[in-house]
């Protein structure tokens, strides 16, 4: 039974629509391995846009920030605050539903009796899966509220990290496109004209 690499073999593809096809499957091209065969494989590999994006959005709302008033920085304190405290409402009873749901399916397998002998290990390993997969009570330290200060202070710094993370990141990623780049370009070099 053919692949998805090798069905176009028996509809009689050339060696390089064969080895092109194949070569999404690789690190240059692996974004592409779920593409249809026939989308064109690109002569350059470009950057995305997430990091530029986000670095645009975190300079937006620095500058911004660095420019709210003392009221306006006490408002956007409260409104994390309030934001943070919601979060971990809504964490907490998502745990708690979820060791909810997983003591329930403990209970039906701890009353299941297996059929033979040899589904008492069946039986014991969903048991050990279930038990490792129930969330732990986490008591995360409860939300504060800062003063203005700190909070301009506390979102500067976040801002500010978050800056030179995605700065990286994409310094990283047009590397990556480079080298991808070069691959394409060997890889179609290396194949004789048809």
């Amino acid at each position: 039974m053919p692949t998805g690499y090798t069905a176009c073999i028996e509809d009689g593809c050339t060696f390089n629509e064969f080895i092109m096809g194949c070569a999404r499957g690789f690190g240059a091209l692996v974004n592409m391995r779920d593409d249809a065969q026939d989308a064109e494989i690109p002569d350059e590999v470009k950057p995305g846009t997430y990091h530029p994006e986000c670095i645009e959005k975190a300079e937006a709302r620095l500058a911004r920030v660095q420019k709210l008033t003392t009221g306006e920085l006490e408002t956007e304190s409260l409104a994390s605050y309030e934001q943070q405290v919601q979060q971990e409402a809504t964490y907490q009873a998502e745990q708690e539903k979820h060791r909810e749901l997983y003591a329930a399916m403990l209970t039906q397998v701890k009353a299941w009796e297996p059929p033979t002998k040899a589904h008492i290990r069946l039986k014991e390993f969903m048991a050990e899966q279930i038990e490792m997969s129930v969330p732990g009570v986490y008591h995360t330290n409860p939300p504060v509220l800062l003063s203005a200060e700190q909070w301009l202070a506390s979102e500067t710094s976040r801002l500010q990290d978050s800056l030179k993370y995605n700065r990286t990141e994409y310094d990283k990623e047009v590397v990556r496109c480079l080298e991808r780049t070069q691959w394409i370009k060997h890889l179609r070099t290396s194949l004789t004209e048809e």
